[in-house]
This record gives structure tokens, C-alpha cells and sequence, in this order.
């Protein structure tokens, strides 16, 4: 069952001071994630379901919901576009 998202095993990260950076190996392309990007990427990382990643960002940015639902839904679309996040496997 596909119940979260994680980075992909081909993806070095990089958490410098204030900012995210991204290497995908297969790729070679660099990407950098503002302020909101990076905390959804930790999120991520520490196990965050993606399902409360818009109530979270709502919390911690205080945005209206359906921004932030909206927000993170492309940032996870095209996250797993570029082959950044992958679909993880729980029992």
C-alpha cells in the first residue's frame, strides 16, 4: 500500500543555513527549494504523511488552506516529476 512519498534513493540533499539544495544524480540538475519547499522536503524526510502537509504548512505559514492545499500539491507533483520524491511502501 502507497501511503507516503520519500526522496528518491538518486537524490543528494544539502541543507545549508536557510536553504535546500537538491542534486539528482541520474539527472546532474541542481534544483533549489524556497522557504516552503524546504520545510515540505523536511516534512518529508522525518516521515510527515503528505496528507498533513497542507495543515501543517497552513500552521506554520499561515496561509488559508486551500493555498496551502494547492501549494502542496504541485510542489509534490512536480517533485515526483523531476524523479525527486518517489512513492514509499508501508505496511
Amino acid at each position: 500500500m502507497i501511503d507516503t512519498l520519500r526522496p528518491s534513493p538518486d537524490v543528494l540533499v544539502s541543507h545549508l543555513h536557510d536553504e535546500t539544495v537538491l542534486l539528482h544524480m541520474g539527472s546532474k540538475r541542481y534544483f533549489h527549494l524556497n522557504d516552503s519547499g524546504q520545510r515540505i522536503w523536511q516534512l518529508l524526510e522525518s516521515g510527515v504523511q503528505p496528507s498533513s502537509l497542507a495543515e501543517r504548512m497552513q500552521q506554520e505559514f499561515d496561509v488559508a488552506p486551500e493555498v496551502a492545499r494547492e501549494g502542496v500539491s504541485a510542489l509534490l507533483t512536480s517533485l515526483q516529476t523531476l524523479g525527486l520524491l518517489e512513492p514509499a511502501l508501508v505496511a
